[in-house]
């Protein structure tokens, strides 16, 4: 006579199947990678908005140097000077390693923020 076999002669099933595993690993790398592409983009605008405060701040030192010192104009304004006078307190530093210009254009001064190690171009402020 043959045996029936029930469940409860079957040897007990612990933890997770390979399958388990692999679908939730694919599952979590697909999440990690939508978060980190998120990431680069934010760090880019961050990067940006913090580069553009600078030159906002150069450009008003650059504007309040020039009413103050009238044998100063805008051709020899640099940011070095601006610091030496006192009109900065420290050098701005781009976060992208830019350097940051101050240019004469008709009868406005433009900072720009040029040569950006990633490429980035952070534009003007007027």
């Amino acid at each position: 006579m043959s045996k029936i076999i029930t469940t409860e002669d079957l040897p007990k099933r612990r933890g997770f199947t390979l399958i388990e595993l692999m679908i939730t690993i694919a599952i979590v790398a697909i999440l990690l990678s939508l978060a980190a592409w998120s990431f680069s983009g934010i760090r880019d605008r961050i990067r940006r908005t913090s580069c553009r405060e600078n030159m906002r701040v150069i450009l008003q030192a650059a504007h309040l140097c020039q009413t103050e010192m009238s044998a100063i104009d805008n051709k020899n304004i640099t940011v070095e000077k601006l610091k030496e006078l006192g009109y900065l307190r420290k050098r701005p530093l781009c976060p992208s390693g830019g350097k940051y210009w101050i240019q004469k254009e008709k009868e406005e001064i433009r900072v720009t923020c040029v040569e950006a190690n990633n490429g980035a171009n952070h534009g003007f402020v007027e």
